[in-house]
């Protein structure tokens, strides 16, 4: 349950250890120790994209992704392995987390038969949560542009500067 970030030469540039372990079904808890951070790391040649790594369930944890995107993150991977039961809830949290955050998110999902059934269909989606790229259900490559320039202009609409933050503080008593 680790995602590692490669340079052009394949020199590990930095390594993520997933945070929030799957603990229904797979129980992942009983085989890995969970992370204890965010991985956010400017993108070998273009280090104006700041990368915020993830792996699979953190998907389900949208504060996870806003608090990468509030440390400058404007680029996410997700590296998941989602059933083809659940391909719908995939791309709406896919697109979800893209555009709550302002941020690209790149997501590859596992295709084929191991534990279950998983059809591919990994995502490139952009600040505004629409798809960019979509692969197949078997193996593939996907890639598309990323427009940067998005991030400076006017035409980005940013709703985290009209965040309230009081209202994030969670009284963990109440839960």
């Amino acid at each position: 349950n680790t995602s590692v970030l490669l340079d052009s030469s394949g020199s590990i540039v930095t390594k993520y250890r997933k945070v929030h372990l799957f603990t229904y079904g797979w129980r992942e808890h009983e085989y890995f120790s969970p992370g204890e951070e965010w991985q956010l790391c400017p993108l070998p040649g273009a280090e104006e994209l700041v990368l915020g790594m993830s792996i699979c369930y953190d998907l389900r944890f949208p504060e996870f992704y806003r608090n990468m995107a509030l440390r400058g993150a404007k680029l996410f991977s997700v590296p998941v392995a989602w059933p083809a039961a659940r391909a719908e809830e995939f791309e709406l949290f896919c697109r979800s987390r893209a555009a709550e955050n302002r941020a690209y998110l790149i997501s590859a999902n596992y295709s084929g038969n191991g534990d279950g059934e998983y059809n591919g269909h990994s995502l490139i989606v952009d600040p505004h949560g629409q798809v960019l790229a979509r692969g197949g259900e078997g193996e593939g490559l996907i890639w598309t542009e990323l427009d940067t320039d998005v991030f400076q202009s006017r035409r980005l609409f940013n709703p985290l500067a009209d965040r309230r933050q009081f209202l994030d503080e969670i009284d963990n008593n109440l839960i």
